[in-house]
């Protein structure tokens, strides 16, 4: 069986997840959006407006264009790509990427 490609909402539920947010938490820190709307988003249920995939991003210390080309219906083609962007984000995971940056 072939692994399931990632989803916008499966990249912002990692993003948070590592971050150590709550959805509540991440909610509140995003000018309309509940709990509610983003448990809905995660579950590739709810399109979230642009603003606030770039709240999300900046909230959970990920790259902002990364996340808001995938929701743009940016795909990447080769397997090796995908890798590439997704290692690209979990980089950012990292502390001694973040040593130096303003996080």
């Amino acid at each position: 069986m072939a692994a399931k490609k990632p989803t916008v909402g499966t990249l912002m539920k990692e993003a948070r997840t590592n971050a150590g947010l709550s959805q509540e938490k991440l909610a509140k820190a995003i000018d309309g959006l509940s709990a509610s709307d983003l448990s809905k988003a995660e579950r590739d249920e709810k399109e979230l407006t642009k603003d606030q995939l770039k709240a999300i991003a900046k909230a959970t210390g990920i790259n902002q264009q990364q996340l808001t080309h995938y929701a743009s219906g940016f795909r990447v083609a080769k397997p090796a790509m995908k890798a590439k962007i997704l290692s690209g984000i979990r980089a950012w995971y990292e502390p001694e990427t973040l040593i130096g940056k303003n996080v």
